[in-house]
């Protein structure tokens, strides 16, 4: 049986799955016809772009042999569906804390995963088997994706010149650079505006002072950081009390039965 086929049969078993995906689908169709009849691009290319994501999944699950239940495909489908939003309708500018409710979702969903993969690996087909050395590699799974995507941020800003990691404005800062010695760091407090003078004569004034991304790295770090705690604490409650919660959000081996 070819890949389609198993594609086919997943969808027509898990009717739930196939009207989320229908659902998205329709918006992303919707997200670039309206963008490209705005004549905006960019919007119209993200649109069409995002649809890429659902046989990205069903492939991923193909391939790894793995079954994500529905709470796991929702809330996945969820954060990409944010991620639609934020760059074609500039949802990040319009809502600030847009981006920090991704990063939490992905250290809940990076964690899952991580723990349903490892058991795969292990050949764990009981709930409780090997649950520490799984909790373990799906926290360690989980910030590793936390920073080989703020590696990838910071790749793109610097070799592309975009701004992926946003700058913050802040009115204090602590600088050994500008102490001039490790053994004591300068403390710049009670900062009203900066100016930035150019070559050509120009200037640009401001606010407060910019930190170039840092800010935004560690605190996009930490959030992820929350995710992946709160996904060990339901794991733990799970296997203590409701087998179900972690039935309900972590991907399994594939089973007979299962549609493949």
């Amino acid at each position: 049986m070819n890949v389609f086929q198993n594609l086919k049969r997943r969808l027509l078993s898990d009717r739930p799955l196939a009207f989320l995906l229908a659902l998205y689908a329709a918006f992303c169709l919707m997200t670039g016809i309206y963008f490209a009849v705005k004549e905006n691009m960019g919007g119209a290319i993200a649109g069409f772009l995002f649809l890429l994501f659902i046989p990205a999944f069903l492939l991923a699950e193909a391939l790894l042999k793995l079954r994500a239940p529905f709470l796991f495909s929702g809330l996945l489908f969820l954060l990409i569906f944010l991620g639609l939003l934020g760059k074609a309708y500039d949802l990040y500018v319009r809502i600030p804390y847009l981006d920090l409710v991704q990063h939490f979702l992905t250290g809940v969903l990076a964690a899952a995963f991580g723990f349903g993969w490892m058991k795969r690996l292990l050949h764990s087909r009981e709930d409780r088997a090997h649950f520490l050395p799984c909790l373990l590699f799906a926290f360690a799974f989980a910030m590793g994706i936390a920073a080989m995507w703020e590696l990838f941020e910071y790749s793109v800003s610097a070799i592309l010149g975009a701004d992926l990691q946003e700058d913050t404005v802040v009115y204090s800062f602590r600088s050994y650079y500008l102490s001039g010695t490790h053994a004591h760091a300068k403390l710049i407090d009670g900062i009203r505006r900066t100016t930035i003078s150019f070559q050509d004569g120009g200037s640009l004034t401001f606010d407060g002072y910019l930190d170039l991304g840092l800010i935004d790295t560690i605190g996009d770090m930490a959030i992820c950081l929350g995710g992946t705690l709160l996904f060990s604490a339901l794991a733990i409650f799970s296997r203590a009390f409701a087998p179900k919660i972690g039935e309900a959000l972590i991907p399994r081996q594939v089973r007979s039965g299962d549609g493949d």
